[in-house]
């Protein structure tokens, strides 16, 4: 069999094949990540913190006045590092080195360069020629992930304690918190789960996004039944109808409504026959089970508002932390509870 010996690098390498191959392919297979590291400490760094740059800083002069200066990082350079890669894994060293940053400072009322020097910044682990870190005199080394999709995915998962299955929406955004909706088999709820942390009722994730009612919470999930259908009719006795009785004769209820919204089918069903009403649309039993258990556990002092809801929630993802509503609030927003400000990749 004829091979082929080529220079591949710092080593020779026999090709059996007849197809002429392409050597270049072999010769640095950690290129893509020496170039990367290369990138990040000559533009990427930079750019990190340009994009806090600058910062304007009112600071005391004589007497009673004060003077703004400008502080402003315009430039990054890095030495190498001054301990060799053999005596970092003797000694349990890192492979490090020194990165500095160019500060100026400018009074703003006059435009003068007040200093302009270098400050020291960190030190950075660098990349040895083997695209390798030596990080406390061992090697590491950066594997790439791969990582699912942006969009929205449906499954259906068995429980580990019953042969029931729990079927998950997972909403997964191009930057922020992953969020799931779950259907609890068990329990025959709706839960919420964010960023793959504790499981919470979904109607108080709701709640915090400004459904204020119950009733709008419930028209998210309608569902139509036959009033003739005794069957189907049975299951759904304690379920809320959303029929609008403003045209109905003989409205009899105590205490005296014009509408039986918010009202259970139990309740109202004589009335709807009573008017010849063949079709209903009532909420889902799910959805309906849901809110109950969400009352049950979140409404024993008072209704739960929209502020009450961020503190719930913010207590089961941070449950070492003081729940503070406000501070709840503002955290919320920034883990993604708001659904507008999920983003797709459409």
């Amino acid at each position: 069999m004829n091979t082929i010996t080529r220079k591949v690098g710092k080593r020779y390498r026999k090709f059996f094949g007849k197809v002429p191959e392409n050597s270049d392919l072999y010769e640095d297979l950690v290129k893509i990540q020496k170039d990367s590291f290369d990138d990040f400490l000559n533009r990427k760094l930079l750019e990190s913190i340009k994009s806090y740059m600058p910062i304007q800083v009112s600071v005391k002069s004589t007497g009673k006045k004060s003077k703004d200066i400008l502080v402003d990082f315009f430039d990054c350079r890095h030495e190498k590092p001054t301990v060799s890669e053999d005596e970092c894994r003797d000694k349990g060293l890192t492979y490090a080195a020194k990165v500095y940053l160019s500060v100026r400072i400018t009074d703003t009322s006059t435009g003068e360069i007040i200093e302009k020097d270098d400050v020291f910044l960190c030190n950075v682990p660098y990349m040895t020629d083997r695209g390798i870190f030596i990080v406390n005199g061992a090697e590491r080394v950066i594997v790439n992930q791969l990582v699912r999709s942006p969009g929205i995915y449906f499954i259906k998962e068995e429980e580990t304690d019953t042969t029931k299955e729990m079927f998950i929406a997972h909403f997964l955004p191009v930057k922020g918190a992953w969020l799931e909706i779950l259907y609890n088999p068990s329990k025959e709820i709706l839960q919420v789960r964010i960023d793959r942390k504790r499981k919470f009722n979904l109607f108080l994730f709701l709640r915090a996004l400004g459904y204020e009612s119950d009733l709008d919470i419930l028209k998210l999930f309608p569902e139509k039944i036959n009033l003739e259908d005794d069957i189907e009719v049975s299951s759904y006795m304690a379920i809320a109808p959303f029929y609008q009785t403003w045209d109905l004769k003989n409205l009899k209820i105590e205490p005296a409504r014009k509408s039986t919204l918010g009202m259970r089918l139990s309740e109202v069903l004589d009335i709807l026959k009573e008017n010849d009403v063949k079709m209903v649309t009532v909420c889902n039993r799910v959805a309906q089970i849901t809110l109950d258990r969400m009352k049950k556990r979140y409404e024993k002092d008072g209704i739960v508002t929209p502020l009450d809801a961020y503190k719930e929630i913010y207590s089961k993802l941070k449950p070492t932390e003081i729940p503070r509503p406000q501070k709840a609030k503002e955290e919320m927003k920034t883990c993604i509870l708001i659904l507008q400000n999920l983003i797709f990749l459409t």
